[in-house]
């Protein structure tokens, strides 16, 4: 990304926030994602505050290279982190609680060739030829999801190891159960991008009409997940 873009968000965000974001602390942190995709991150911390929404900035620098004014972006960076706040609420004393969390668990299947540097920070275990990191889901509302990736300082934090991890993942999703659900429709909840436009789906049925059937996976039936099926004993993937 372009530096002096990222410089301008952050040093001019504070101007468009409400009067109790004044204090804010304003940081740009840089995020490895799927396949070793490199983004960068604006978090707000209000006083107090030691998680906060990470707003990636990408797609609002495309939209400012196409000419869109820096102030209509600032503010809506602005009204998107002023909907995501906590409050006053901390989940820091939840998250040592790892009783209470390790039933949020899940799995985040990755391709180990393409996540070289993702598996540097984050607990991650080999099945053959795939690779898998584990997440905690958070919290679900009207405006998204939110959960996090499991990092050795967890695990110490936790007291548990690696293996026990890996069960207790397993453990939690058993418990949510499974369901057959239609790759179209796996396509259609994730087919959003950076700057948030819904992509079109119409294709995956209507353009190709030679082609077989949209197939089915194994979903969750929470929907909160897409779970790591080739993890279980219990099912053979082909």
């Amino acid at each position: 990304m372009d530096k002096n873009f990222m410089n301008q968000v952050k040093n001019q965000i504070r101007e468009y926030l409400p009067k109790n974001f004044e204090d804010a602390e304003v940081g740009i942190e840089e995020t490895i994602k799927n396949n070793d995709c490199i983004k960068q991150g604006l978090m707000v911390y209000r006083k107090g505050e030691y998680i906060t929404p990470k707003i990636y900035l990408e797609g609002y620098e495309k939209r400012y290279k196409n000419g869109e004014s820096l102030e209509n972006l600032l503010r809506e960076i602005a009204d998107l982190r002023v909907l995501l706040d906590r409050g006053d609420k901390s989940i820091m004393p939840d998250l040592m609680d790892y009783a209470s969390l390790k039933k949020n668990l899940f799995f985040s299947m990755c391709d180990p060739e393409m996540n070289q540097r993702q598996f540097k920070y984050y607990v991650h275990t080999r099945r053959g030829r795939y690779a898998t990191m584990y997440r905690l889901f958070l919290e679900q509302n009207e405006n998204g999801t939110a959960s996090m990736l499991i990092t050795e300082n967890h695990l110490k934090m936790w007291k548990i190891t690696e293996e026990q991890l890996y069960e207790d993942t397993i453990k939690a999703e058993n418990m949510r159960g499974f369901e057959l659900k239609c790759m179209r429709d796996l396509l259609c909840e994730q087919r959003r991008t950076d700057d948030n436009t819904c992509l079109p789906i119409k294709a995956v049925a209507d353009c190709h009409p030679k082609r077989p059937p949209v197939p089915y996976y194994p979903a969750s039936v929470s929907h909160i997940i897409r779970p790591a099926i080739n993890h279980y004993s219990t099912v053979l993937l082909t």
